[in-house]
């Protein structure tokens, strides 16, 4: 996402080229981009200013530092009355969210061992009722689906096109519903408007033992292995051998990859 957005700022010419400004507050995109190895300019050093008001605080909950940084760098040129506040994890976003009043959530699907229904569940634990928009480079139907039906108010693929995500954040925070912000607008507003059907962890992965899919279930619940334990009166150490097949069954190598893989395909924690 970080290459497209520059090449969205150089062919948008959305970069104000210095005429009489002399500010030392200017900050130059030429330097930032010529550190970066992407578009490449010739001439005068092209350059946009960051001292406008900020009216709109928002918060970005994503776990890789370049892209966020991207972001950032996108919001101050093209929607300069948008301040961001970054998190890499959900802890710390929920820590940002009980001390700060955001009109503004973007967060990104996949944040290391959780997902994007956990988040969702815990920003609205916390009391953020704000708009969300989830940003993902996961544009599977059956993910859009979920998070259309946890509230979300968009959900752009990574590999759209910034514009594309420009317009979903212009859209939330008039207040409408973008899913016209997706790839696919219409498969995801039908598959939005369809009841989520929950499944049995036993029937989506057949492979499992009953007791596996107990492990599973509580996996699925956010709880450690000590808590799993406790939950099923089992011992810590079957229930890492337990983690250990499940991971081998679903085909992944964490356990929130394959709590992932599991929402993804309608199963319920329940």
């Amino acid at each position: 996402m970080r290459g497209a957005i520059l090449a969205f700022l150089c062919r948008e010419s959305f970069i104000k080229t210095k005429d009489s400004t002399t500010s030392d507050e200017l900050f130059s995109l030429q330097t930032w981009v010529g550190r970066s190895g992407s578009c490449a300019s010739s001439g005068a050093p092209r350059q946009f200013n960051t001292l406008r008001e900020t009216v709109v605080r928002a918060l970005w909950i994503e776990d890789h530092q370049l892209i966020g940084d991207s972001l950032e760098m996108l919001l101050q040129v093209v929607m300069p009355e948008v301040s961001l506040d970054k998190a890499r994890d959900l802890e710390s976003a929920l820590s940002l969210v009980r001390a700060f009043q955001y009109e503004l959530v973007l967060l990104d699907w996949w944040l290391g061992g959780s997902d994007g229904e956990r988040a969702i569940h815990a920003l609205r634990e916390v009391g953020c009722s704000v708009p969300i928009i989830v940003v993902s480079g996961d544009d599977r139907g059956p993910v859009m689906k979920r998070a259309f039906a946890l509230g979300a108010t968009a959900y752009v693929p990574k590999s759209a096109e910034p514009a594309v995500l420009v317009e979903a954040i212009r859209r939330a925070l008039q207040g409408s519903i973008s899913h016209a912000s997706v790839a696919n607008a219409s498969t995801v507003a039908r598959l939005a408007r369809e009841p989520v059907q929950a499944f049995n962890v036993k029937t989506a992965f057949p492979e499992l033992t009953p007791r596996q899919a107990d492990v599973f279930r509580e996996l699925m619940r956010g709880l450690s292995d000590k808590q799993i334990a406790r939950e099923l009166g089992v011992s810590d150490t079957t229930v890492k051998t337990h983690v250990r097949a499940i991971l081998q069954i679903v085909g992944v190598h964490k356990r929130g990859e394959a709590a992932f893989e599991a929402r993804a395909r309608g199963v319920s924690e329940r």
